[in-house]
């Protein structure tokens, strides 16, 4: 069972409160040349941790509706569902400043065991045809999301056992991303800079705590969006 506070509801009073408020943009829209692909990533307008309470309050309320028998848990310091700001985007340095993303995690637990489930949202970086290419079979597959959206898929399996799902959906100026995992991180690594293996995890139920249709439902849904 996982260690720490837990909870049945989730409040969304304070992110729903933030979100409400009208943003003041705070940035001119621009965007900024993608070195990799040649991609233009448009930047949002929204002040990141506007951006953070509308997503906070969105996911807080969307995903215990889709899971109605889960306790939650914290993932890592963030209260579950919780967005925060990866990095920001600084205008007066924009070749040297990346586009911002959010993140928003919870380990969730139900009578079948724990599991992870997270949401990410990031402006757009790459077109539909290198989205297809970068998954052109197996563990990955090509949806179309409920909007018509394009949607990949990478389902893996690790040799302990744990069941990974990677979901990214493909919307006009944003990339919303959803992942869910039968297992939990057994342990941190004693060496910080290690990047985590397989075996840094174990499966703690049979089947993922969400299907892969509700996280795709969840990511195309128009609030997980950096240009509402």
């Amino acid at each position: 069972m996982p260690a720490g506070p837990s909870w049945e509801l989730l409040e969304t009073s304070r992110f729903c409160a933030a979100a409400s408020a009208s943003p003041v943009p705070t940035i001119t829209p621009t965007s900024v040349v993608n070195q990799k692909n040649g991609y233009l990533i448009p930047i949002p307008t929204e002040p990141s941790l506007h951006a953070a309470a509308r997503m906070s309050c969105y996911l807080a309320e969307a995903v215990p509706r889709l899971l109605p028998s889960v306790t939650c848990h914290r993932l890592n310091d963030a209260e579950p569902f919780e967005a925060y700001v990866g990095r920001s985007f600084d205008p007066n340095r924009p070749e040297e400043t990346a586009p911002p993303f959010f993140t928003a995690e919870a380990l969730v637990r139900d009578e079948r065991g724990t599991g992870e489930v997270s949401f990410g949202m990031s402006p757009r970086y790459e077109d539909d045809d290198s989205a297809r290419a970068g998954c052109s079979g197996p563990p990955c597959t090509v949806r179309t999301g409920p909007h018509g959206e394009l949607v990949t898929v990478l389902d893996s399996t690790m040799a302990s056992g744990v069941r990974l799902v990677n979901v990214s959906v493909y919307k006009k100026d944003t990339i919303t991303t959803a992942s869910a995992m039968n297992g939990v991180l057994a342990a941190t690594p004693a060496d910080p800079g290690r990047a985590y293996s397989d075996s840094d995890y174990r499966r703690t139920r049979d089947d993922l705590p969400i299907t892969v249709d509700q996280l795709i439902a969840v990511a195309a849904a128009p609030e997980m969006d950096l240009f509402p």
